[in-house]
């Protein structure tokens, strides 16, 4: 760095396993940056996702969120997002990375580090709100609300390991295509944005918002490390974990507000390393690793030969082709039969707010619905229909308009 120092690589890891003076060092640091009110303070940080808004530049008349959803860039946009904030915290004192909280194993309890209200330093005998437990939004005057889905994030799936996030997770990790693994990744990666927001409008749930909440940190933090999972799998499968083949131009497109530089962006590293292609070797670039990079306590080989397995009979996917409609929404979707007889079949999130950039997938997003068909004794030839429900963050209904109707894929072994 500048001052002749070699960097040492900070270590990502889990929420649950920081030990005592990691888990102080990290509260200070939040508690501290919460209260610089530089452009380099948390809630300038913040305003780089979605609001204040900063693009297409700090100076245009009509301004919308930075953050990139619903494009081929959004893994490497939020990876610089976590660096961003990992680089702050450590400046104000953090002896590790940003913790990962790993939403793909079934949850037992919330963990206290995010879900304590009160900070108690054994140490040093004080205690104070822990900062972790939200923040203020400074430009509107509001405070961070959650409404966590303890139901969704605490269920298990029908072994018991295999979650609605492991499920979504395994199969985007299966794609080789980066353009495939890109929509399935990050369409997975929305549950916990609902989950954690639940109806509440200054949330994670919402685009606007979301940023403010430092569990965001805690989660983007693990979606990185499924996307640096799915590197491994690729060098693993003889492709170039740093290349990918396909939405070229846009991985040479600097991302901003990044690219932006001083007055807004004053991490030089950030700004250097802000087009997409040079994120993929975050350990030579931003200086983090992870503890474990694996899935349900399986590694590279493991998860390799586990997808493997998933490949070994014939499946069924609804395919849905999906693009931005203004706001955060949950859609629910059945498999009718030709009696009319429905069964729920499937359930995801998109993000968004009226200040995302306009968006539209290039491909289907997929969601198997084998099982579903089997139990009701339906083939893939056989006539149903896939009807959709969609509601937004606030429970309103939604018109299913907006897409157009699922298609079937059928995808044999």
């Amino acid at each position: 760095d500048d001052q002749g120092h070699t960097h040492r690589n900070l270590v990502r890891k889990s929420v649950r396993n920081l030990s005592p003076a990691e888990r102080r060092s990290l509260v200070h640091a939040l508690k501290s940056l919460q209260e610089d009110s530089s452009a380099d303070g948390f809630q300038s940080l913040a305003s780089f996702h979605a609001q204040p808004p900063l693009c297409p530049y700090p100076e245009a008349n009509k301004r919308f969120a930075c953050c990139v959803h619903g494009m081929a860039t959004f893994p490497e946009w939020h990876r610089l997002y976590t660096v961003q904030f990992e680089d702050a915290l450590r400046r104000h004192g953090s002896v590790v990375g940003i913790p990962y909280w790993d939403t793909v194993v079934p949850q037992e309890d919330l963990p206290a580090f995010f879900n304590d209200e009160i900070w108690d330093d054994p140490l040093f005998h004080a205690n104070f709100t822990n900062p972790f437990n939200g923040a203020d939004i400074d430009f509107n005057h509001q405070k961070i609300a959650r409404d966590i889905n303890v139901d969704k994030l605490f269920k298990e799936g029908p072994k018991g390991y295999d979650t609605w996030s492991f499920k979504q997770y395994i199969y985007a990790l299966e794609q080789e295509d980066y353009c495939d693994f890109e929509v399935q990744f990050e369409i997975a990666h929305n549950a916990i944005h609902a989950w954690v927001g639940g109806t509440e409008e200054y949330s994670m749930g919402h685009l606007h918002y979301a940023s403010y909440d430092p569990v965001f940190i805690l989660h983007h933090s693990n979606t990185d490390r499924l996307f640096a999972l799915w590197q491994e799998l690729q060098k693993f499968r003889g492709h170039d974990p740093n290349e990918v083949n396909c939405a070229l131009e846009m991985m040479r497109e600097p991302l901003k507000p990044f690219s932006f530089g001083a007055p807004y962006n004053l991490n030089p590293t950030t700004k250097e390393h802000s087009k997409p292609e040079d994120t993929f070797d975050y350990k030579g670039h931003f200086h983090y690793e992870y503890d474990h990079l694996e899935l349900q306590g399986m590694n590279v080989q493991r998860l390799h030969d586990y997808i493997n397995q998933q490949k070994e009979r014939d499946r069924v996917f609804a395919g849905f082709l999906l693009e931005g409609i203004g706001t955060s929404a949950h859609l629910d979707f059945s498999i009718c039969k030709i009696d009319g007889e429905c069964t729920h079949a499937g359930y995801f999130d998109v993000l968004g707010g009226s200040l995302e950039t306009p968006w539209q997938f290039d491909r289907l997003y997929k969601y198997e619905i084998t099982d579903v068909l089997e139990s009701k004794g339906l083939d893939v030839h056989d006539v149903f229909d896939i009807k959709i429900t969609q509601t937004s963050w606030d429970n309103e209904d939604i018109s299913t308009d907006r897409f157009p109707p699922p298609s079937v894929i059928y995808v044999p072994k």
